[in-house]
């Protein structure tokens, strides 16, 4: 799998995965309250869902992307977590071009920065 954007929150997470004939698009959902053990599987599913991408970028608005960060590296998602390429603050809640302006923006300068 190619580049994947992750934004996420405490209560939700929205996957983009991009490949060469479009842009697909997958939504997790925490359930249940903001507690430990409820965002540990919370986490647990966003990863299962984002997979294994070549490189992930994840972005949000507060604490989540950092905390899932952590949670890959230390919560048996280890290939995950190497592949993180990037983890960027943006604002609550984006519009879906907002995420992908941003997506591209970071994925076109890591390209030129590592292809350079």
């Amino acid at each position: 799998m190619g580049h994947v954007t992750l934004w996420i929150d405490h209560k939700k997470a929205h996957i983009f995965s991009y490949s060469a004939e479009a842009i697909t698009e997958h939504e997790v959902k925490c359930e249940g309250e903001n507690t430990p053990e409820h965002l540990k599987k919370f986490f647990h599913n966003v990863a299962l869902k984002v997979g294994s991408p070549s490189q992930l970028l994840i972005v949000g608005p507060g604490t989540a992307k950092d905390e899932f960060k952590k949670h890959c590296e230390s919560h048996n998602h280890h290939n995950l977590a190497k592949n993180i390429v990037g983890v960027e603050t943006m604002k609550d809640h984006p519009s879906k071009p907002e995420i992908l302006n941003v997506s591209k923006t970071f994925f076109d300068h890591h390209f030129r920065w590592h292809n350079a």
